[in-house]
């Protein structure tokens, strides 16, 4: 099958062209931000491969791409790796993926990225507040943000928000957070490709595909890692929860159908 055939565009090489320069600017932006904060790839990715690729190959490619993209800001990150506040979390969170597989098997992704979109927006403007959950047993509420986490990993690919809300709630440091995120979602996307391989979704055209876009997603990976030592703890933060917020704006709007 070739490339032509999974998009939405049915056209010339022209519009295949366009395609292809407008999909490298978004992976390169996407891997940017993935090397400045350790998250946002599938945030910022998500609601816009929308408008471009055919839905069914979006939650794959993007599991694949992040994968290796975390991989790169773990690397550089890795001696602020904090494992005793992420090990609760990632079991939850893999134990969780098959889960949402199977719950979008019944629901639509609309509804899913309406409710989703909702809870998520409206946390991150608490959080922009300076409202602050204050949590007594955090490995009870990590395991319980773990399992929101790998339903929405394993079923619309967007994993992020509840976990980046969670450690932007227990204030963790700027450097941990990175290396810790990029570590949580390792796993999560290992287990994510396992599982959409079983429901068929995850196939040799999608993998074939998604290599057009490796090299501007590195290089914007690897540009954010150099730089991310720019951002001060205090910035740090407003950019992960404006991303959020946006994120959740764009979930609400793509699920309404508006987008």
């Amino acid at each position: 099958m070739s490339p032509v055939d999974v998009l939405r565009y049915d056209r010339a090489m022209t519009i295949e062209t366009e395609i292809l320069l407008l999909g490298t600017i978004v992976f390169f932006l996407a891997g940017l931000t993935q090397g400045l904060t350790g998250f946002g790839f599938g945030l910022i990715a998500v609601p816009i491969l929308g408008f471009i690729i055919s839905p069914k190959m979006i939650a794959p490619m993007v599991v694949i791409y992040t994968s290796f993209t975390n991989l790169l800001v773990l690397n550089n990150a890795k001696a602020h790796l904090n494992l005793k506040r992420i090990y609760v979390l990632t079991a939850a969170g893999v134990l969780s993926i098959p889960l949402g597989t199977l719950i979008i098997s019944y629901l639509t992704a609309d509804h899913l990225r309406l409710f989703i979109g909702s809870a998520v927006t409206i946390s991150a403007i608490l959080m922009s507040l300076g409202i602050r959950i204050r949590i007594v047993r955090e490995r009870l509420v990590s395991a319980m943000v773990g399992v929101v986490s790998g339903i929405l990993s394993g079923s619309i690919a967007i994993g992020g928000p509840p976990v980046i809300l969670f450690f932007s709630n227990q204030e963790v440091p700027r450097e941990e957070f990175r290396a810790n995120i990029a570590a949580y979602f390792f796993p999560i996307n290992v287990a994510a490709n396992i599982s959409f391989y079983i429901a068929g979704l995850l196939t040799l055209d999608t993998v074939l595909y998604a290599l057009w876009f490796v090299p501007a997603l590195t290089l914007g990976v690897l540009v954010g890692n150099k730089y991310n030592s720019l951002l001060s703890e205090n910035i740090y933060r407003r950019v992960a929860l404006v991303i959020v917020f946006f994120a959740g704006i764009l979930s609400i709007l793509n699920g309404a159908g508006i987008l």
